[in-house]
């Protein structure tokens, strides 16, 4: 026998011995269909339409770009280092707004945390402009890196 999850997508289909259908599952007798997923509205597993296949593929495309932009976002400033970075921003800024004149190590350090932070920024830009129409980014080689 094969049994289906009832609710949010065929999570598991099984085969059994039993005739009785589990609580919670829907006992199917039908041929699976290549991509299936539960139907609420017809209360029977079913084919994806297109638009279905193409939002799965482009949530996979979502989690890959966003994924290989923060492998290339830690190799620049592992996440340690960034809250050091963004902690000691804070402190700069502070003594600026008070009036108070930075040492020349200041601007120093501040430059180099701005030059740092800008490659995040850019990483980020080109992760966001890919993820905004996945589809067209699903080859790995399309997607252009700073």
């Amino acid at each position: 026998m094969k049994y289906a999850i009832e609710h949010g997508g065929v999570g598991a289909i099984w085969l059994a011995d039993s005739e009785d259908v589990p609580a919670g599952h829907v006992l199917y007798t039908g041929e699976l269909p290549q991509n299936p997923i539960w139907d609420d509205a017809i209360q029977n597993i079913r084919e994806k339409t297109q638009q279905e296949l193409d939002a799965d593929q482009a949530f996979a495309i979502v989690n890959e770009i966003n994924q290989e932009a923060y492998t290339r976002i830690i190799a620049i400033v592992p996440e340690h280092t960034q809250r050091n970075m963004t902690a000691r921003g804070l402190e700069i800024t502070q003594k600026l707004v008070a009036g108070d004149p930075l040492t020349q190590d200041e601007i120093d350090e501040r430059a180099a945390i701005q030059a740092v932070w800008d490659q995040v920024k850019a990483i980020r830009a080109a992760a966001n402009t890919m993820t905004s129409d996945p589809l067209t980014y699903a080859d790995p080689a399309s997607r252009v890196w700073p």
